[in-house]
């Protein structure tokens, strides 16, 4: 009788326990479901405002654009617009004004202020074969230079890969001279040099890309890299002097073709397992193949009103 109290006992302590365990599962789920459901709408009310402000900002420069335009645009010249651009841009918000042609070709115009705290960060440690690029007026403008010099002295210290985007736009054309010394400084440093004959327009107003080669570039960085829009890409090294065809496109926009065409070649390079040591003995083979990714990747973005390639892009090639 005693034993066979003891296991009801035991059974009403496993039951007891069991309905508890239940009941407080219940309470958590519930009490987690709550916290979540109010953590997200906080969080949908953020995105929704902030998105709300941005789509009235955006909708008020277009109103406003209008509104300048209406004054006549025969009378517009790059002057009067960058002086509009200029003093609206701390009103609104913006850093970069982009303009499409009859082409869908893009040309830019750019504001940038630093403020102190930007330029203190602590860059991430680098290893040998890792890849660094470098490129446009933020590698040339004094306020930033020493830090992007920290930067170039630790890639150059442990061996990563340099690779040098000039990016030298119109707008900084009348200080090409000055920031020749700087420009120059960049290429000794550089491993790779990638840039466009519309910046060695501005830059040395040359347009031969063997001349640019053999005068501009050659002395500091033997790889070198040029694209004329959709006419080649040329290559030249000391072992491979290359122009590839660049195949015909219906391009929506080039906005972003350059920087996709830098990202496909990065591609490549890491594709193909290229290292520091192996770069000034790279054949024609290799560069083939990471030629090819950087087209590719360029005219995937031309494709689109996107400034990167698609998701369905990059799944497929892998």
């Amino acid at each position: 009788m005693l034993r066979k109290n003891y296991w009801h006992f035991i059974l009403i302590c496993m039951l007891i326990a069991l309905i508890s365990g239940i009941g407080y599962a219940s309470f958590i789920s519930n009490k987690i479901y709550e916290e979540s459901s109010t953590h997200l709408r906080e969080i949908y009310a953020e995105v929704q405002k902030e998105f709300a402000s941005l789509t009235n900002t955006n909708w008020n420069m277009l109103m406003d654009w209008d509104e300048y335009l209406s004054y006549g645009l025969d009378d517009l010249d790059e002057n009067d617009l960058d002086k509009y651009f200029q003093s609206d841009k701390d009103r609104w918000g913006y850093s970069e004004v982009y303009f499409l042609n009859e082409q869908s070709d893009a040309e830019y115009i750019f504001y940038k202020d630093y403020p102190k705290q930007r330029l203190d960060v602590l860059f991430p440690k680098l290893e040998e074969d890792d890849i660094v690029m470098v490129g446009s007026y933020y590698a040339l403008n004094p306020v930033l230079r020493e830090k992007v010099l920290e930067l170039l002295d630790q890639a150059r210290e442990k061996k990563a890969i340099i690779y040098y985007d000039p990016n030298f736009r119109s707008s900084h054309k009348n200080e090409a001279m000055k920031l020749a010394p700087t420009i120059i400084e960049n290429l000794e440093y550089a491993d790779i040099v990638r840039g466009s004959l519309e910046d060695f327009l501005y830059m040395y107003n040359m347009q031969d890309i063997d001349k640019i080669y053999k005068d501009k570039i050659k002395f500091y960085c033997p790889q070198f890299i040029c694209t004329a829009g959709g006419q080649k890409v040329a290559l030249r090294t000391n072992l491979v002097n290359k122009d590839y065809p660049v195949e015909p496109l219906q391009a929506v926009s080039t906005i972003g073709a350059g920087d996709n065409f830098n990202a496909g070649l990065i591609y490549g390079l890491l594709k193909y397992d290229v290292r520091y040591r192996d770069l000034n003995n790279l054949n024609e083979e290799i560069w083939d193949k990471i030629i090819q990714c950087g087209k590719d990747f360029a005219a995937e973005v031309c494709g689109s009103f996107s400034n990167s390639v698609s998701v369905e892009f990059a799944k497929k090639y892998k």
